[in-house]
């Protein structure tokens, strides 16, 4: 009987400690931010070297990254993307498309600025 209780209130103590220190974790403002899980790609554009980034469209949003490391792209302001390329003979040049507003933007610098 005084087994069963040394090893129930271990199990206790060890399930309390695991709650809390997963409560400490998520408190922490320094803990690495969530990435964004691709829910509903429209478009893909792959990368036009080895060590460049894939870019997607998913939800109206553009992101650059690889599996499970996606970053979001910022675009124009109310743009909703819906279209993606990459020229292959220069990395930094982006087109996007933009469905609310049937227009084409262009980046030559890896879509840091963009021009419609």
């Amino acid at each position: 009987m005084k087994t069963r209780k040394i090893v129930i209130l271990s199990i206790l103590f060890i399930l309390i400690g695991s709650i809390f220190a997963g409560t400490i974790s998520a408190l922490d403002r320094n803990a690495p931010a969530a990435k964004p899980a691709l829910e509903n790609v429209r478009a893909y554009a792959a990368p036009a070297t080895s060590d460049g980034a894939t870019l997607v469209v998913d939800g109206g949003n553009l992101l650059a990254g690889s599996v499970n490391n996606w970053a979001p792209v910022e675009t124009p302001s109310g743009v909703i993307v819906n279209a993606v390329t990459t020229d292959a003979a220069d990395p930094n040049l982006i087109y996007i498309g933009a469905a609310n507003e049937l227009a084409i933007y262009r980046s030559a610098d890896g879509g840091t600025n963009w021009m419609r």
